[in-house]
């Protein structure tokens, strides 16, 4: 389907009205935009979307705890977790994340770089998503912790290759 440096951005439910702001504000960038899908999420889709590796799980864990943290929640005793149990924690925040996909549909954006540009692409379209979600997100740490749900940024990236051909598989299973 793409080129070797390609990438996937994922514009959420919550932020699905904004999609051509980010789709011009990625162009202004010198991003080529490759494709653009709206989709709803079928709840097999949204079960395979993000892979659940033990180390994957363990970090949205530490992400879990470490926000909970600065709120000064114990995460464990929140969750109802074992102490130190990171990887329970990620299962816990993997479900909140494949419910946030579900709440309605996304649209998703196939990106690459643009001639020679290449060789900065990764750090432009992650700076580009840093940028985005600041500018987009009103949610609160805070919230998402006292409501037991997923912390709602807007906007997904593929941060990685295997991520990306991974998850770009499950939306464009076609190609």
């Amino acid at each position: 389907m793409a080129n070797t440096l390609s990438t996937l951005v994922l514009i959420k439910p919550d932020k699905k009205d904004k999609w051509e702001y980010v789709v011009s504000h990625l162009k202004n960038l010198g991003l080529e935009i490759i494709n653009v899908k709206e989709l709803t999420f079928s709840s097999q889709q949204a079960d395979l979307f993000y892979r659940e590796d033990v180390e994957w799980l363990r970090k949205l864990g530490k992400k879990i705890y470490s926000s909970c943290s600065q709120e000064g929640i114990d995460a464990f005793s929140r969750f109802q977790v074992s102490k130190n149990d990171f990887v329970a924690l990620g299962k816990i925040g993997s479900a909140w994340n494949k419910a946030y996909l579900k709440l309605g549909s996304v649209i998703a954006i196939l990106i690459g770089p643009n001639g020679s540009r290449a060789e900065n692409f990764f750090p432009e379209i992650e700076e580009a998503v840093d940028f985005l979600r600041m500018v987009l997100c009103n949610d609160t740490f805070k919230r998402t912790n006292e409501e037991g749900r997923a912390y709602h940024n807007g906007i997904h990236l593929a941060r990685t290759p295997e991520e990306f051909n991974h998850q770009v598989k499950i939306i464009w299973p076609e190609e």
